[in-house]
């Protein structure tokens, strides 16, 4: 790998990224959560050209250097530019690790993939690969469900509707259909509200029986409660029902859900429940991991 450019990468000029609305979920605007402190440096201006002159005489590793050292949004950018005016160059560079398709290149695809694309792109980019799974010599997989719930059920109703639109966009189809016939009962409900109707708030209204989460047959009878609740309340409002059934109950929803974690439905709760408590009081993962290698970007 050629050597990185610290004048190039460490700019006396960096400033904290700014945060951005572009892309982002109603639960981070909550008033009461927070805001992360910018974990990522970059340039007063970005220089789009002197990024791809660098990387003229550079390899992939020399290009993926470079891109963690660049926001989403400027990484994208590098990549649209290299693939569309070195084409010939950057796709042989980049054809065995991005563009190559086999079982033993599938992580460092699925990796590398997040430098070319950002924003609902990715998370569109994810839900093909969810909803076709490929085939192997037990015959064609089921969709992973669990999957699928991390994207769809951390989203607000604002990045579904970018979602959705970025889906037909690339691949002319539409993403409630495509999700919702490959599901059935109870769990069709959940995503195509989660796909299709925007979460609301109700002041003061945060008690919810107990039962719903430690007796099981209580919650096969009241299964459209805690659809109604998990994909139609907002995150705000989730919170401080867990917050509440732990301060009057003692009981922690997720670890509850966890316990009873059988069906779909459950197992979507499960990932708003931990999503929204994550959120609250948790410092973000990559601060903490950039933290812990002394990566000053």
């Amino acid at each position: 790998m050629q050597k990185p450019d610290n004048n190039l990468l460490f700019s006396s000029e960096l400033i904290p990224y700014p945060k951005t609305n572009e892309y982002s979920n109603e639960f981070d605007e909550d008033a009461s959560i927070p805001s992360s402190q910018p974990n990522l440096y970059v340039p007063t201006y970005y220089n789009l050209e002197n990024d791809v002159e660098y990387l003229q005489n550079g390899d992939f590793w020399t290009y993926v250097h470079v891109c963690i050292h660049r926001p989403a949004k400027h990484r994208e950018m590098l990549t649209k530019k290299l693939l569309q005016d070195y084409w010939l160059k950057w796709f042989e560079i980049m054809k065995p690790y991005i563009f190559v398709q086999s079982i033993s290149n599938e992580l460092n695809r699925y990796t590398f993939e997040a430098f070319k694309i950002s924003g609902p792109g990715l998370d569109v980019y994810f839900l093909n690969n969810i909803l076709n799974p490929k085939s192997s010599f037990l015959g064609k997989p089921s969709i992973q469900l669990k999957a699928l719930a991390e994207i769809l059920c951390t989203r607000s109703f604002e990045q579904i509707v970018e979602i959705k639109k970025k889906f037909f966009e690339v691949y002319e189809q539409d993403l409630s259909d495509s999700v919702c016939t490959k599901l059935k009962g109870s769990a069709r409900t959940f995503f195509y509200n989660v796909l299709n109707m925007r979460r609301y708030s109700v002041d003061d209204s945060y008690e919810v029986d107990i039962q719903l989460f430690t007796d099981v047959i209580f919650y096969k009878k009241n299964k459209k409660q805690l659809i109604e609740i998990f994909s139609r309340r907002s995150y705000s409002d989730i919170r401080k029902i867990c917050l509440n059934c732990m301060q009057n109950f003692e009981i922690d929803i997720t670890c509850k859900l966890y316990v009873y974690e059988k069906s779909m439905i459950q197992k979507c709760a499960l990932v708003v429940g931990r999503f929204i408590y994550n959120q609250a009081n948790t410092a973000r993962i990559k601060t903490v991991i950039l933290q812990a290698v002394s990566i000053n970007i």
